[in-house]
C-alpha cells in the first residue's frame, strides 16, 4: 500500500538514521572496544528482523501477493510494521557498519592493507548478492515470516567468529595462516563432495532445494578463490598450472541455474565438483610453508 512518495520517504529516513548510527557506533567502538561493540550491534540487528517476522505471521501476511491482486485491507497496519522494523534495523546496521570496517583495518597487514581490505569488501558484496538471492527463493517457497526468522538466526552465526578477529604477532600470524589455509581446504573440499549427493537427490528437498543450491554457489566461488591463491603462492607445477582452469570451471558452474536439469548437466557439474574436491583436499594436506 505504499505510494512512490512513501517508499522514497522510507528510504530517506532509513539513510539518515543509518548515518547517525554510524557516527555513534564508531564513537562507542573507540571507547569500549571493537569486538564487544560489534558483537552487540550484530546481535541487535536480528531483533527487528525477528519482530517483523512475528508481526507478519500475526497479521497473516505469509506469501508474496500476485501483482494486480487489488488493495490489501491490512495495508496501513503492514506499512506501520515495515516502517518501525526498517528504521530500527537501519539504526542498528549503522552502528555496525563503520565498526565493521574499522575492525577489518585493525587486523590487516599494513604492507598489503589496501589489497586485503579490497578483497574483504569484494567478499562483503558477494555476501549481499547471494543473500538477496536466497531471500527471494525462500520468500517464494516458505513465505515472508519464515524467511525473516531464518535470516535473524543466520545473522547471529557471524558472532561465532568475532573472537578470532584480533591482531597477532607476525611470526604467530604465519603459522595461523597456514592452519587456516589447511582448514579451508578441508571445509571446501568436503563441500564440493557434498554436491554429488545433492545433485542426484536434491529434488527430494522440495522448496528448500533452491535455497541450498545458492549456498553451494558460494562454496564453489570460495573454492575457486582458494585455488587461485594456491596457483599464485605455490611453486610452479602441474597442479598450479591446472588450478586457475579448475577455478574457472567452478565459476562457470553458476550458469547451471540458467539451464533445465538434465543428465548431461548433472554429470558435468558432478565431475567438476569431484575434481575440485580432490585438488582442495590436496591443499588441505599441504604444509603451506610458502605463507611464512
Amino acid at each position: 500500500g505504499l505510494s512512490n512518495t512513501d517508499a522514497a520517504q522510507l528510504e530517506l529516513w532509513s539513510n539518515v538514521i543509518a548515518a547517525g548510527g554510524m557516527i555513534l557506533g564508531g564513537w562507542l567502538s573507540d571507547r569500549f572496544g571493537r569486538r564487544l561493540t560489534l558483537f552487540t550491534y550484530i546481535a541487535l540487528m536480528s531483533l527487528p528482523t525477528a519482530w517483523l517476522a512475528w508481526r507478519l505471521q500475526q497479521l497473516g501476511y505469509i506469501m508474496p501477493r500476485d501483482p494486480g491482486s487489488g488493495p490489501n485491507p491490512l495495508a496501513p497496519v503492514l506499512a506501520s510494521a515495515l516502517w518501525v522494523s526498517s528504521l530500527v534495523f537501519q539504526f542498528f546496521m549503522g552502528l555496525m557498519y563503520g565498526t565493521r570496517s574499522a575492525i577489518m583495518m585493525d587486523v590487516t597487514n599494513p604492507k598489503v592493507a589496501g589489497t586485503q581490505f579490497t578483497a574483504y569488501m569484494a567478499m562483503a558484496n558477494l555476501a549481499i548478492a547471494y543473500s538477496a538471492t536466497w531471500h527471494g527463493l525462500s520468500a517464494e517457497a516458505l513465505g515472508y515470516p519464515k524467511t525473516l526468522f531464518i535470516d535473524a538466526c543466520v545473522g547471529l552465526l557471524s558472532l561465532l567468529v568475532l573472537p578470532l578477529l584480533k591482531p597477532v604477532a607476525l611470526a604467530e600470524a604465519a603459522g595461523m595462516a597456514a592452519k587456516r589455509a589447511r582448514l579451508l581446504g578441508w571445509i571446501l573440499g568436503i563441500a564440493c563432495l557434498a554436491w554429488l549427493p545433492f545433485a542426484h537427490w536434491g529434488a527430494q528437498l522440495g522448496a528448500a532445494q533452491g535455497i541450498i543450491n545458492t549456498f553451494f554457489t558460494l562454496g564453489f566461488i570460495a573454492s575457486g578463490v582458494l585455488l587461485l591463491a594456491a596457483a599464485a603462492l605455490l611453486p610452479r607445477s602441474i597442479f598450479t598450472r591446472a588450478a586457475p582452469w579448475m577455478a574457472l570451471a567452478l565459476l562457470l558452474l553458476y550458469t547451471r541455474r540458467f539451464f533445465d536439469p538434465s543428465l548431461v548437466l548433472q554429470a558435468s557439474t558432478s565431475l567438476v565438483a569431484f575434481a575440485a574436491a580432490l585438488m582442495l583436499l590436496k591443499l588441505a594436506r599441504h604444509s603451506w610453508r610458502e605463507l611464512d
